[in-house]
């Protein structure tokens, strides 16, 4: 098949992703999202090969390769989001439900959380977005930084973690993206760290000897619209710590209740922060900002 010019479509073989949250993810997230991205910027003219066809050029693009990948991703973030929907809280408390799980053949650990705020969706989603600013309001978070922007939705993230007295602190250097599902009117934002196998395309900056860098193997927020002033958050790492040493019963005391704190600390943020600053930056991006606003009036706090 030939592309025209301006690429206003990603064919998908369906027979590959049979659940309807894939249908789902495949179709809005690449053919709504990633498509508009890259209109125009990857032709017909970027196939120097007369034995593949354009759509096959169009999918070796090291970009466009790691959307592909971001299937097991999805799946995932999606296993884990089903356990915290369905599963009793390892805590409650000042309306934060929150879950510990440590999986010790794997030498990792899940934390989560969930909460509603009251807040707009635009704003919460304008504080998570402009992730620098972030850190001035949720103590866990030494620094934030968006180092790199692939797309208008796919950034690669650095994230400095104030870690327990036991543990010396952290760093993620994470890839996330955002996506929509209109079925039950959430906004999804699944990440994990790039590492050798994922995101290899990726120039990552030195480590700095004051915070150990750590993997995340996968991680999501899931922003849920309730009406025009509540949303309903929940947010999920799942982490290897790097922690050989210390044994895992005086992790999970430290560990167990920072997902509880990090939710605590983002609701006051959301709820309390003057939001004049936001406000500025989204007078700044305009085109992030009103594509957003666009698809949350016909996504997702659309009037029957």
């Amino acid at each position: 098949m030939k592309f025209s010019k301006k690429l206003c479509y990603l064919p998908i073989n369906q027979k590959k992703h049979e659940t309807a949250w894939f249908k789902f993810i495949y179709n809005y997230l690449l053919s709504n999202t990633e498509s508009r991205i890259f209109d125009g910027e990857l032709t017909s003219r970027v196939n120097q090969d007369d034995e593949k066809s354009d759509f096959e050029v169009f999918k070796e693009n090291i970009v466009v390769k790691t959307i592909y990948d971001d299937k097991e991703l999805i799946e995932r973030c999606q296993d884990a989001l089903n356990i915290i929907l369905n599963q009793t809280p390892d805590r409650s408390s000042n309306n934060i439900d929150s879950w510990f799980t440590h999986e010790s053949n794997l030498n990792t650990l899940t934390i989560g959380a969930k909460t509603t705020i009251k807040c707009s969706i635009i704003k919460i989603l304008a504080i998570l977005a402009e992730v620098d600013l972030m850190s001035k309001f949720v103590s866990r978070f030494e620094n934030i930084a968006k180092l790199s922007e692939y797309s208008l939705f796919r950034w690669l993230v650095q994230i400095r973690l104030k870690m327990p007295v036991t543990i010396t602190n952290r760093e993620i250097l994470a890839m996330g993206f955002g996506c929509v599902d209109p079925q039950d009117n959430t906004i999804f934002m699944p990440f994990r760290s790039v590492t050798d196998e994922y995101y290899k395309f990726i120039e990552l900056p030195k480590e700095d000897p004051n915070f150990l860098r750590i993997e995340i193997i996968f991680g999501f927020f899931r922003i849920r619209y309730i009406d025009e002033e509540t949303v309903e958050v929940i947010n999920c790492y799942n982490v290897d710590p790097k922690v050989p040493v210390i044994p895992w019963f005086v992790l999970n005391t430290f560990l167990r209740e920072i997902s509880y704190y990090i939710m605590d600390d983002l609701r006051t943020q959301i709820e309390n922060v003057d939001f004049a600053i936001y406000e500025e930056r989204i007078n700044k991006n305009r085109k992030f900002y009103d594509h957003i606003i666009e698809t949350i009036k016909e996504k997702i706090a659309k009037k029957d």
